[in-house]
């Protein structure tokens, strides 16, 4: 059981590692979470992540979720966990918006600060530049949206192939179980 979580834990590193790829791949903006795992991985700083480094990283990646150190870690632990991991990326990318909010960097948002984003996406949607945003504007721009996300869809494809890659291996490894 405890070589199958180790298995399990091996093979979510191995998929942020892949999504640190796809982002790569797609030009991203945000792909800090991928790229910091890789780095913190990557423990001699070469560029590249071992297996020796992997399993490290699986191993520390395993205690951490067995909050009690009893060498297994239960569903509420794991739940638990995850909790706080999304916890934390909720934080920073709140204090990431908030930064970008913040242009003067006082540490608080002003009116006209907070008004920006809102006027900076007008200032899109309003094509013509006429200071009024038709229906037939609007339409475009969330056409516009739609294509950005389709686009942003295909790092979650890749990311599908590879969990269906990963569970083949797993399951051939098993003796297909």
């Amino acid at each position: 059981m405890k070589h199958a979580f180790i298995g399990l834990t091996a093979a979510s590193f191995l998929m942020a590692l892949a999504g640190t790829a796809v982002a790569n791949d797609h030009h991203m903006k945000d792909h800090s979470h991928g790229s910091s795992m890789f780095d913190r991985l990557d423990t001699n700083q070469d560029g590249r992540v071992d297996r020796a480094e992997m399993e490290a990283g699986s191993a520390d990646h395993f205690s951490q979720m067995d909050a009690d150190g009893d060498g297994v870690v239960t569903q509420a632990e794991m739940k638990a966990f995850h909790q706080k991991m999304r916890e934390e990326r909720r934080q920073q990318r709140e204090d990431k918006m908030f930064k970008s909010l913040d242009t003067n960097g006082d540490g608080v948002l002003s009116p006209d600060e907070l008004n920006a984003r809102g006027q900076a996406m007008f200032d899109r949607m309003d094509k013509d530049g006429d200071g009024v945003v038709t229906m037939e504007e609007r339409k475009a721009a969330r056409m516009d949206m739609k294509e950005m996300k389709k686009s942003e869809h295909g790092k979650h494809d890749k990311m599908d192939q590879m969990r269906k890659k990963m569970d083949g291996m797993r399951k051939n490894k098993d003796g297909g179980q």
